[in-house]
């Protein structure tokens, strides 16, 4: 995985760093106030860009953007409401930064959390046109 993401426009090229880019998830994600969490892949929360900045993966494909998270939802949150938001805010703030949309923003719901966590593998892909 590279450390950053490069665009070429008429005028010249657009250097994204890979940070750049987990923090725009990260805003995303914090809007929700502490309803939802960037877990790794087994559903446990991590310190703010401690182990959580790996648990966001950042790969390109053909030019574009594929970024995939990994979430906790407090329970009595409605999953469909809640990705559907952050993968619209993911989409908007890279495309804010980069005049491209990505390619896919998937979120995979990876526990439900209440007294207990309950562990799910629910993954919502959302994948947008040029």
């Amino acid at each position: 995985m590279a450390d950053s993401y490069t665009v070429r426009t008429d005028i010249g090229k657009i250097v994204v760093s890979n940070n750049s880019i987990r923090e725009i998830v990260q805003a995303a994600v914090d809007k929700f106030d502490g309803r939802v969490y960037i877990t790794n892949r087994k559903g446990r929360p991590q310190g703010r860009f401690g182990d959580e900045a790996r648990d966001i993966d950042i790969t390109v494909s053909e030019g574009r953007l594929r970024i995939r998270t990994y979430i906790v939802i407090r329970f009595g949150i409605s999953i469909h409401l809640v990705t559907n938001e952050i993968a619209e805010d993911i989409k908007n703030g890279i495309e804010t930064v980069t005049g491209q949309k990505p390619a896919v923003v998937s979120l995979v719901v990876a526990g439900v959390m209440s007294a207990k966590l309950a562990k799910r593998d629910i993954e919502v892909v959302k994948e947008y046109d040029d």
